[in-house]
């Protein structure tokens, strides 16, 4: 299974805004300086921007796709659909929508998917996954949580 990049869906999307005011492409090392970011911290969101399908990356520039592009002046609401049909489609998004629509409650305890997903990644990868489930799925209205019993559910079901 694949891990999720330590970025959140906000600075993916203000990546994809720079990149539009910047042309829809840029240099890496560029954006950084422009965003006053070192490079560690900027990878992780282009990571995101390109598992998410909104960016690519070649010969060290980042360019905008035409879905990425496709946000750009859109309202917040339809800009978390487009998002949210791509997270769903990530294989940690898909292992949890397919646990969800199998429980009786559509629920799942947070330790409990946390057992499962250390199954498939190292520990440490495995607990910002989870991390990463939940700040995503909440983000683009796929899945909720509730801290109080720390259970996550399907947020349309």
């Amino acid at each position: 299974m694949q891990s999720l990049p330590d970025a959140g869906i906000t600075k993916v999307v203000g990546l994809i805004e720079v990149l539009h005011d910047h042309g829809s492409e840029d240099e890496t090392v560029k954006l950084a300086e422009y965003l006053q970011l070192d490079l560690d911290a900027l990878l992780p969101v282009v990571e995101a921007g390109e598992m998410l399908g909104m960016i690519t990356v070649s010969g060290g520039k980042i360019k905008l796709t035409e879905t990425g592009s496709s946000l750009i002046g859109n309202k917040i609401s339809d800009r978390k659909a487009t998002i949210g049909k791509k997270v769903a489609l990530l294989e940690p998004f898909k292992k949890l929508l397919e646990i969800l629509k199998t429980k009786k409650n559509g629920r799942i305890q947070k330790k409990a998917l946390q057992k499962i997903l250390r199954q498939d990644l190292p520990r440490e990868s495995a607990d910002k996954t989870l991390s990463k489930l939940i700040e995503w799925g909440r983000h683009v209205d796929l899945i909720g949580y509730e801290s109080d019993s720390e259970e996550l559910y399907l947020a349309n079901p």
